[in-house]
């Protein structure tokens, strides 16, 4: 039987759209949400204090990479609004960054901050979510690093939520899948949060593994050629229909 040529310009294209290649990154950590709701209300009772100025308090999060990679999104379970055990929590929020750092060898904690990223909101009315910054471009080796995210304004106020409600169980455990290790700054040091079920906080890292540049909006070869069949095949079945 022979075949009309918009439905064999229609084939080719369910057979591109089907076996187009598409980049993607890999997720490095994930530790799953660190707060879930009990009755809806967004409740977790405890959390690391995050706040800028001369008393500035943050966590990190600690990552082992065995390959090199292109780091692409980093985000953090964080909140300024919400409820927790026993009242309301209504935090001002502000502008942060992340930071990496490599890991101290005399300390086993962070050490020399080796990328910090552009600055972010968390809003105030922010709700635990997750939130932080994408669209990153910057190479880690193969080796130990922290991950942090810093208040950078004197007013910032927020909290990073340990804890998530088990419905299961009826109590507060961690995040499903903690990190290797946390630290917390406060006082002008780091300080150890006692391995990954000290004080997890939920953290979340993408990347492109060896080094690759991470994906643009730039059309690839298959893109254009699924675009130019598609207008093709859209054209004959207009032309089917006029007959």
């Amino acid at each position: 039987m022979k075949r009309s040529l918009p439905s064999i310009f229609f084939t080719i294209f369910i057979f591109l759209l089907c076996f187009n290649p598409l980049s993607h990154a890999d997720v490095l950590w994930d530790t799953g949400a660190a707060s879930g709701d009990r009755d809806g209300t967004g409740i977790y009772p405890f959390g690391y204090v995050l706040s800028g100025g001369e008393y500035a308090q943050y966590a990190a999060g600690f990552l082992a990479l065995s390959d090199t990679y292109t780091i692409t999104k980093i985000e953090g379970w964080m909140a300024t609004d919400g409820s927790y055990s026993g009242g309301t929590l209504n935090q001002a929020g502000g502008l942060m960054t992340v930071a990496v750092y490599n890991n101290s060898e005399s300390t086993g904690m962070p050490g020399t901050a080796i990328y910090r990223s552009a600055p972010f909101s968390l809003a105030d009315g922010s709700t635990p979510n997750w939130y932080g910054t994408g669209n990153l471009n910057f190479l880690l080796e193969s080796g130990y690093y922290w991950f942090s995210f810093e208040p950078i304004g004197d007013d910032f106020t927020g909290q990073m939520p340990t804890l998530k409600w088990m419905e299961n169980f009826g109590i507060y455990g961690w995040p499903p899948n903690p990190m290797q290790s946390y630290a917390f700054y406060y006082g002008g040091i780091w300080h150890s949060s006692g391995g990954m079920y000290g004080s997890a906080v939920g953290m979340r890292i993408e990347g492109t593994l060896g080094g690759e540049e991470p994906p643009t909006p730039t059309p690839e070869p298959t893109t254009m050629l699924l675009l130019g069949f598609g207008l093709m095949g859209i054209a004959g079945v207009r032309k089917l229909f006029k007959k």
